[in-house]
């Protein structure tokens, strides 16, 4: 009997909205910024692997990690403000040096990523949200965060 199974392996995640664990966005964008999936990321990852069993058999078992999007590359990871202290962070995200700091977002911390090439192997995975995306979302909403979906 096959049995077709792929398990995703996720960074963490808790949607920014979720009050019992996240007082506001800001608090949430502290967790994410040392690494961290978005929900609608994992949510993307999730319907692509239910196409995938519907499509074929796997004839194995499939552990596929799930990451953010990145900015920056990974030569960039190995050189990590070789420059100096925030220098890496400075080359992507220079516009939003000035938020980060009050807000407590060390510029100067080497972010880790999960490889993922495997899951591209399989899936049509292509993460969205980055530090980018938080750094606009921390910009335009301030500590309350982008307007959170209510499901009932």
């Amino acid at each position: 009997m096959l049995i077709n199974i792929v398990t995703l392996r996720p960074r963490s995640f808790i949607p920014y909205g979720n009050k019992e664990v996240y007082s506001s966005f800001f608090e949430w964008a502290k967790w994410y910024w040392n690494g961290a999936v978005h929900i609608n990321d994992v949510a993307s990852a999730v319907l692509q692997s239910i196409d995938l069993l519907n499509e074929r058999s796997l004839h194995q078992h499939l552990v596929l990690p799930i990451d953010g999007a990145y900015e920056y590359t990974l030569n960039d990871l190995q050189e990590w403000d070789q420059s100096g202290p925030g220098a890496t962070f400075k080359k992507y995200y220079a516009k939003y040096f000035d938020l980060a700091i009050p807000y407590g977002l060390n510029p100067n911390a080497k972010p880790t990523i999960q490889g993922i090439s495997d899951t591209k192997k399989w899936l049509p995975y292509q993460p969205r949200y980055s530090l980018m995306s938080l750094l606009e979302g921390l910009s335009k909403y301030g500590e309350a965060g982008p307007p959170s979906i209510k499901f009932d």
